[in-house]
């Protein structure tokens, strides 16, 4: 059995419908993920499917805030 996986037929084209980029992340983000992610910003993030991490959305939101 495996893992629940947000599905690319999915996040594809949320992510070209919105012009954003898609990121995966495992329970938190790299080091080197958050190195590129900390010089952008947004004013949303939206998750595709109900298995992501809250941890890595939470640093995600907080890595991109415009605040």
């Amino acid at each position: 059995r495996g893992l629940p996986l947000a599905d690319a037929l999915t996040s594809g084209p949320v992510a070209a419908i919105n012009a954003s980029p898609v990121i995966l992340a495992d329970n938190v983000l790299t080091s080197t993920q958050q190195s590129v992610l900390k010089k952008k910003t947004t004013y949303e993030v939206i998750q595709v499917g109900g298995t992501v991490s809250k941890t890595a959305v939470q640093n995600l939101k907080e890595l991109l805030s415009r605040t």
